[in-house]
Parts: C-alpha cells; sequence; structure tokens
C-alpha cells in the first residue's frame, strides 16, 4: 500500500508538474497573443492614419483635379470663342479689302469721269466760241 501511494504521489507530482507546464505554456501562449493584438493594434492605428493622410491627400488632389477641369473647359471656351472671332476677323479683313477694291475702282471711275467731263466742257466751250463767232445765240440751261 505504501508503494501505491507513492507511486500515486509520484503520479500526482507528475501531473501537477505536467499542468504546472501546460499552465505555464498557455501563460506564455496568452502573453505572446496579447503581444500580438498590442501590435495589430498599433499596426491597425499606424494604418490608419495613413488612411486619413491617403484621404486627405487624395481630397486635395480631387479638389485640384476639379479646378483643372473647370480652367480647362473656361480655357477650352475662350479659345473656341477666340476662333469664332479670329474667323470673324477674318471675314472683316476680306470684307474690308473687297471695300478697297470697290473704293478703287470708284476712285477710278472718278478720275476717268473727271476727265471725261472736263474733255466735254472744253468741247462745250469750243462750240460756244465757234458759235459766239458765228453770232448764234448759245442757249444754256441756265
Amino acid at each position: 500500500v505504501k508503494k501505491i501511494l507513492i507511486e500515486m504521489e509520484d503520479q500526482k507530482q507528475n501531473y501537477e508538474q505536467k499542468a504546472k507546464e501546460a499552465i505555464q505554456k498557455m501563460i506564455e501562449e496568452k502573453l505572446q497573443a496579447e503581444q500580438q493584438l498590442q501590435n495589430s493594434q498599433r499596426s491597425l492605428a499606424v494604418t490608419k492614419e495613413d488612411c486619413a493622410l491617403w484621404k486627405e491627400h487624395y481630397d486635395v488632389l480631387k479638389a485640384e483635379w476639379t479646378e483643372m477641369n473647370k480652367a480647362h473647359s473656361d480655357l477650352k471656351s475662350n479659345l473656341h470663342f477666340s476662333c469664332k472671332g479670329i474667323e470673324k476677323n477674318q471675314e472683316l479683313h476680306q470684307a474690308l479689302g473687297n471695300l478697297e477694291n470697290k473704293h478703287a475702282e470708284l476712285c477710278l471711275k472718278i478720275s476717268t469721269l473727271e476727265v471725261d467731263n472736263k474733255l466735254k466742257a472744253e468741247h462745250i466751250d469750243a462750240i460756244e466760241g465757234i458759235m459766239r463767232k458765228g453770232n448764234m445765240r448759245v442757249f444754256s440751261p441756265e
């Protein structure tokens, strides 16, 4: 009986030792899990900060993109109006050239008519002179 008690005592101590080792191992695993949890929480906090920074950067870039898109639209519109203005300017320049050509033609006609008028006036003066010499009366429209 004493031998059995000693064996049982040994088994009890053996079980207690194994239980202590298992508990110690569980405590170590728990500490490791807690350490991993803390590391994960720190990592999560850093990731959240990074996310906030990237979101802020995204918002800034989005605002800049919106401004640039509006500026692009404004420039495109201005270019369109400028092109229309250039076309209108070209049309006006062409019309001015046509008017200048017409003016030159009219000036040439005026000059031709003035020369013709002068020749006719000289001719009329010559005829009146001949008629005066021949005592003929000249009818004047006056």
